[in-house]
């Protein structure tokens, strides 16, 4: 999921971003977390499920990692976007 986003940001988002912002640090700080975030997770060795018993250290250095990047995108990404991210339950079950 992680390559995912930075894939879908590295496809033009963050040159978007960069646009409408006038600047490159937040594209600059977006790119820095993500790689921060993989990095944390290369650390942990074998799987995930087997480090969250194991290795719980790792695994929260990961998490904390991962912190800051949400920030970056649904706070400050969003608010230079003008969007607002929600999740919402109404439909209609």
């Amino acid at each position: 999921n992680l390559e995912s986003a930075l894939r879908t940001f590295d496809a033009g988002l963050d040159d978007y971003v960069t646009y409408v912002s006038g600047r490159r640090a937040l594209s600059q700080g977006i790119h820095s977390q993500f790689a921060s975030v993989f990095y944390s997770l290369e650390v942990i060795e074998g799987s995930l499920e087997d480090a969250v018993v194991e290795d719980q250290a790792a695994v929260a250095a990961a998490y904390e990692a991962m912190r800051p990047l949400l920030v970056l995108l649904k706070t400050d990404m969003a608010a230079q976007l003008g969007i607002t991210v929600t999740f919402s339950d109404a439909d209609g079950d």
